[in-house]
């Protein structure tokens, strides 16, 4: 195979249809938000040796700092036919190691990718054009030795391209999404999921795959979800945080329609130490879906006794939907004096040197 400048050279990491886990693996790197953290891992045998190579190596050869491709492949576990292939994400490859004959690799998501021409050609169609082209491009033709993750040029020309600018690339984000949805939905036609992803944290950006947070803080994070057809009754998303972060939104979202777009309010309480935990939006139970789990770090509060006497009204504030949403306005006022008296607590302690 011809090979392309090494800065033009990419890391194809495959996950498929051969086994429920790696559907739910899709699935969920296709849901969480930019910046996400994920952990794949591969049998050496379905690692391509050039790749191996480096895989194994930890110095100055090392993966870490690479462009990761994401791909999802709907196969046969006995090759039947040859397989076909849908881009689902860009990533960063952040850590690697070899454990016997395991090979374990680490990436950070990055924007969600389209093969080209996806919302103006038939799936069908798109789908085996951009198979046949990756096929070409990084030589996946021979089926006994088709690995599962490689080094290869990257196949940017079989890609939509993206917008410039934020708002453009959020915008676009959007109906990318929604365009996966329908590959998706039509390449799992045996068994279809629920869709939706995590399309916004407001005001915040996971850093090194978790979500740094100060304690005293209001957060909301914006849900998308987007189905080909209408859900059947019960339908529903269910949403855990951890102890430290008081959900002010229900912890149940019904799914009612076929599109939607739902805030999930969250408080963080003022503490004066550092705590870690996971924010969890799955599917309900019972039901095939992503899992998003967000790594949350919360840190103490750094503000003096006045600003802790306004937790009344932020929490408040922050929960007024919440209110509107389920009728619970006691939930939101014991929320808000459990921070106002956190907060002076805290106040006290540091006043004291105790912090």
């Amino acid at each position: 195979m011809k090979r392309s400048k090494k800065s033009d050279e990419c890391v194809y990491l495959f996950t498929s249809t051969i086994r429920p886990q790696y559907i739910t693996d899709a699935l969920n790197v296709m849901s969480s938000p930019e910046g996400s953290a994920f952990r794949f891992r591969y049998s050496r045998k379905y690692v391509e040796p050039n790749l191996a190579k480096q895989w194994e190596s930890i110095g100055k050869d090392s993966l870490v700092g690479k462009r990761a491709i994401i791909i999802f492949a709907i196969q046969h576990p006995n090759e039947f036919y040859e397989p076909s292939y849908i881009p689902m994400r860009d990533g960063i490859i952040t850590q690697h190691f070899v454990e016997g004959d395991t090979f374990v690799i680490y990436f950070e998501t990055k924007l969600i990718r389209l093969p080209k021409n996806a919302r103006s050609q038939e799936i069908g169609e798109t789908v085996r054009t951009y198979s046949s082209g990756l096929r070409s491009k990084i030589n996946l033709s021979n089926p006994t030795v088709r690995p599962s993750a490689l080094m290869a040029p990257a196949a940017d020309e079989l890609l939509e391209s993206l917008s410039i600018g934020g708002s453009l690339i959020e915008s676009q984000q959007g109906n990318d999404f929604q365009t996966m949805v329908s590959l998706m939905d039509a390449a799992l036609f045996f068994n279809i999921p629920k869709f939706f992803r995590v399309s916004k944290i407001e005001k915040h950006k996971l850093t090194e795959g978790r979500l740094e947070i100060q304690a005293g803080t209001r957060l909301r994070i914006s849900v998308t979800h987007y189905q080909m057809e209408v859900l059947e009754p019960g339908a529903a998303i269910e949403v855990t945080v951890p102890n430290g972060m008081t959900l002010l939104s229900d912890s149940t979202i019904p799914l009612p329609s076929k599109y939607d777009v739902f805030p999930i309010d969250i408080f963080v309480a003022y503490r004066d130490d550092n705590i870690e935990g996971h924010l969890t939006i799955a599917s309900g139970p019972c039901t095939i879906g992503p899992r998003v789990e967000i790594p949350v770090v919360v840190s103490p509060s750094k503000v003096p006794l006045v600003a802790a006497g306004s937790a009344f009204a932020g929490a408040t504030a922050s929960g007024a939907g919440g209110i509107i949403a389920s009728g619970a306005p006691t939930k939101i006022t014991l929320v808000a004096i459990g921070s106002f008296l956190a907060g002076v607590a805290l106040y006290l302690r540091r006043s004291r040197g105790l912090t």
